[in-house]
């Protein structure tokens, strides 16, 4: 009788953590790091403060390219071939039709700024052609790719919780007189939410209708606009 009863209280007990389990995976948030290399691993377990084997609990590793089940996609590194690529929605490579399916799907990617290849041959690179670089990865920031720091990732610390964010949403002062779209864009792309531009300041349409549908903060002179309005 007593053995019935303890039999009972197990099988009780582990019904109740698969069912927490089950629950759990429903809740918990994936982020796909698009990486095999070991020591990008490493680097990722080191700038968000979390053990190795921590973080391979927390970050899909490259491989499990079910997309839909991710929340957010993590770049640690883009070619400029790629980068060129996916400015123009041409899918030649993995890393293209990664990006493609996760912009279709409205997934949240995050390309590295160290992770830029381009930007490492500033020195010796063309000025016109760096300049060409540099508007393709302004696309990327019209297309919701943010463009960040390790410093500017973080992950949620709570239980099974795993989220990434931009968390470098400080503001700007721009002096520029003319705003365009592009410029935005890039400004957006590189984590600034808020932008204080001088009071004479001419703003594009644009410029404007990308800043409504980012729900960007504009602050003209010292009056602060609403998000997205005002303009």
């Amino acid at each position: 009788m007593e053995l019935a009863k303890l039999i009972e209280r197990i099988t009780t007990e582990v019904l109740k953590q698969l069912k927490e389990e089950k629950e759990g995976l429903r809740t918990k948030k994936r982020i796909l790091l698009w990486t095999e290399r070991l020591e990008v691993k490493e680097q990722a377990a080191e700038k968000l403060k979390l053990p190795l084997e921590l973080l391979e609990d927390r970050i899909q590793f490259k491989g499990l390219e079910d997309l839909e089940t991710y929340d957010a996609i993590i770049l640690p590194k883009l070619e400029a071939g790629e980068m060129v690529h996916i400015a123009l929605g041409i899918q030649l490579g993995e890393t293209e039709a990664l990006a493609a399916k996760a912009l279709l799907l409205g997934k949240r990617i995050y390309v590295l700024q160290e992770g830029l290849v381009f930007k490492a041959h500033k020195a010796t690179t063309a000025p016109g052609y760096y300049k060409l670089l540099q508007d393709y990865e302004e696309r990327l920031g019209a297309y919701g790719i943010s463009v960040v720091s390790w410093e500017g990732l973080q992950l949620d610390a709570k239980s099974s919780q795993c989220a990434v964010q931009a968390t470098r949403e400080k503001a700007l002062d721009l002096k520029e007189r003319l705003i365009t779209e592009s410029r935005i864009a890039e400004l957006f792309s590189m984590g600034y939410r808020e932008i204080r531009v001088t009071k004479n300041a001419m703003i594009t349409p644009l410029a404007v209708d990308f800043i409504k549908s980012k729900q960007l903060k504009i602050l003209r002179g010292m009056e602060g606009l609403e998000k997205g309005s005002g303009l």
